[in-house]
């Protein structure tokens, strides 16, 4: 995860930790090893939603692919707005977080010019 993606999720933590159920988000999220998801699962049992968020933003911070596969899992999930606090930029698609430069760099390289 990139560092910026850490401080994003850090920052917001607290604005999302109550919207969260982490178990409906674990299928969805192919970054975390077995392990991560147990953990988060027995933590969602034992202490409740949001310790167990607490826990899944830490194991997803570990992981390269850990913020967009969780704004993935989110819009999966009906948690749109979640997903738009965290990267309203987001292409969900999966192809990435793009700027509104490349954005532009694309849509005009793909403009074919005809010569006369």
């Amino acid at each position: 995860m990139r560092p910026y993606e850490k401080q994003i999720l850090e920052k917001r933590l607290k604005e999302f930790q109550y919207e969260v159920i982490p178990n409906e988000l674990l299928p969805f999220l192919p970054c975390l090893i077995p392990e991560d998801k147990e953990e988060i699962k027995a933590n969602q049992t034992n202490h409740g939603a949001i310790r167990a968020t607490e826990v899944l933003v830490d194991r997803l911070k570990r992981r390269h692919e850990g913020f967009q596969n969780f704004v993935q899992a989110l819009r999966k999930c009906g948690s749109e707005h979640t997903a738009l606090l965290l990267d309203p930029n987001y292409d969900y698609r999966g192809k990435g977080i793009k700027t509104r430069v490349e954005r532009q760099t694309t849509t005009s390289s793909q403009v074919r010019v005809r010569h006369a």
